[in-house]
């Protein structure tokens, strides 16, 4: 185990190089993208005030005449990448979704890039897509997992990717 906590993984001269590179050393790097999911999900059922301060500050969302409040919007980072989250409250401003922006039209997301994210949030549920679709309506390219009594989706629109998580309730157990 190194100074940062990681795993190291050594080898003894001659093991699996020329001896002439001498002792070889292998950090294990941790994903982080579990961790953070984790984070993201763990604002779920939580009052909004307590989520005010986490992620960099998050501002408040009203409605456009001001009489409804959305829930919170926070600018931060994600696995990396800059991203915008945005929550949705009840009106016991209670957080009931989580939803994440990770591209946008000036940074459109690529097929790797979503790629990398279905593979991202399938290792954080544990299970590949339960659904892929493609909207007839708009044409984006969905995806959606349920697990342990959470909703997740992927969904790519021209380029626009976002993510979401969700309880499950009700008939979507």
């Amino acid at each position: 185990i190194n100074e940062k906590g990681n795993p190291v993984i050594v080898f003894a001269p001659y093991e699996i190089a020329p001896g002439s590179e001498g002792t070889q050393e292998f950090e294990i790097i941790p994903d982080t993208a579990e961790s953070e999911l984790f984070a993201l999900t763990e604002l779920l059922g939580m009052e909004d005030s307590e989520s005010a301060e986490l992620f960099g500050c998050g501002a408040e969302n009203y409605s456009a005449d001001g009489s409804f409040y959305i829930g919170r919007c926070y600018e931060t980072s994600l696995c990396g990448s800059d991203c915008k989250i945005y929550t949705t409250c009840n009106d016991d401003k209670i957080i009931e979704s989580v939803s994440v922006w990770l591209s946008s039209e000036d940074e459109p997301a690529s097929n790797e890039d979503m790629s990398l994210w279905i593979s991202r949030v399938s290792n954080f549920m544990g299970s590949e897509p339960s659904s892929h679709n493609i909207s007839e309506e708009s044409g984006s390219d969905n995806y959606t997992w349920a697990s342990d009594g959470l909703i997740a989706s992927v969904r790519n629109l021209d380029g626009l990717l976002t993510m979401s998580f969700q309880p499950a309730i009700g008939e979507l157990k």
